[in-house]
């Protein structure tokens, strides 16, 4: 009997343990997911100097280093992140500002190697460095391993259920061209 005692005991210690710490583990957890993605809205604002300077960005060297710190700060943080919910959010605004970084990079300008010297003749000390150009690049692409959402959407059935507006109609008219919504 005392030993049922203080397996009941024990379990009771465990669960009041748990009820304090999950919710205070959750809401660090959330800072994580938090500064992470502040990181990346202020490596973008590193980028084009607060969306000042979008097409093209100034091919400033501190710029593309600051930039690319704080993208890898981002995925340091990310990285903490323990809980899936958490972890969620992040993945969300990360994709968010993989597409803002996507449309800056896509820029005529960067087709050119001078872009990365600002078109002076070669000056390594105040060219673009190409390792914060890489890592810079490589966020902004879409990666073949996060499920992308639209996979996962009913988009026949949700296609059933656009509305009569004058434009629904023109798309309903414009999906039926594709077999899945015949």
């Amino acid at each position: 009997m005392e030993s049922i005692n203080i397996v009941f005991s024990v379990t009771a210690l465990v669960i009041a343990v748990m009820a304090i710490a999950l919710p205070l583990m959750d809401q660090k957890d959330r800072e994580f997911a938090l500064k992470a993605a502040a990181a990346l809205e202020r490596a973008y604002g590193s980028l084009t100097n607060n969306g000042q300077t979008v097409d093209p960005p100034d091919s400033s060297r501190i710029n593309w280093l600051t930039c690319a710190r704080q993208i890898q700060n981002s995925k340091e943080l990310g990285s903490k992140i323990l809980f899936p919910w958490n972890f969620k959010l992040y993945l969300q605004e990360v994709e968010h500002w993989r597409h803002q970084f996507y449309l800056c990079l896509e820029s005529k300008h960067l087709a050119s190697p001078d872009y990365y010297n600002s078109g002076r003749t070669w000056d390594p000390e105040n060219a673009v460095a190409p390792d914060s150009a890489v890592i810079v690049f490589e966020f902004s692409r879409w990666s073949n391993q996060i499920p992308d959402p639209i996979d996962y959407a009913n988009v026949v059935v949700l296609a059933r259920g656009i509305a009569n507006s004058k434009n629904g109609r023109a798309l309903r008219e414009y999906i039926k061209r594709f077999r899945k919504y015949r």
